[in-house]
């Protein structure tokens, strides 16, 4: 295993790696602020907390999502060594609008359940599931009709040639959309039935 200095190098090189931009031949400044809205959201949703929080705008680039090479570097990669999390970075949009919030709001979601995971192996399966599940009850709270046709748009382009964790994640999000989240612990048990389930079904 790392050391914690071989670690903190570690994770840093794959930072830059992650935030590199090639157009202007500099790296991507971490430690976006969030728009009250989003924190709100989370709050609602009992899944905010202020250290995790800080930790994960921290490790957060904000890009212009009008600008396509950017709007392509999107995500949430996660830093993995030997299968364990140690790290990642989340890649988002500044807020300009609803659509704009809608996939904040998906990534931010994939960042809390890294940070949460933080030092242990977890299954791939597992990884979008409660991403989906944020999203899914962002687009019911909003009721805009540009992000529900974008929801519909990323739940038909899933089907059985897609990888498993987004068939996962389709196939069981509305079990916690229905349930509500009452704490992330209770979703993270919730999640991990569920995937036993799928398991079985799937042999």
């Amino acid at each position: 295993m790392l050391d914690r200095y071989q670690k903190e190098k570690y994770v840093e090189e794959y930072k830059k790696a992650y935030t590199y931009d090639e157009e202007n031949d500099r790296y991507g400044v971490l430690g976006m602020r969030y728009d009250p809205r989003i924190i709100d959201f989370f709050k609602r949703h009992n899944l905010y907390d202020e250290k995790m929080f800080e930790y994960l705008q921290d490790n957060t680039w904000g890009v212009c999502y009008a600008d396509p090479p950017k709007a392509r570097r999107v995500g949430c990669p996660v830093i993995r060594y030997k299968g364990r999390i140690l790290g990642f970075v989340i890649i988002i949009p500044d807020v300009t609008n609803d659509f704009t919030m809608f996939i904040q709001v998906h990534e931010i979601a994939h960042g809390i359940y890294a940070y949460k995971h933080l030092g242990k192996k977890v299954e791939d399966r597992k990884l979008e599931l409660l991403p989906f599940a944020i999203e899914k009850l962002y687009a019911n709270e909003v009721q805009s009709e540009a992000v529900n046709n974008f929801s519909q748009r990323l739940d038909s382009m899933v089907d059985e040639t897609s990888r498993e964790p987004y068939r996962f994640a389709l196939a069981n999000r509305d079990e916690i959309v229905k349930k509500g989240i009452s704490s992330f612990k209770e979703v993270d048990r919730t999640i991990n039935v569920l995937s036993r389930k799928w398991c079985k079904q799937n042999r």
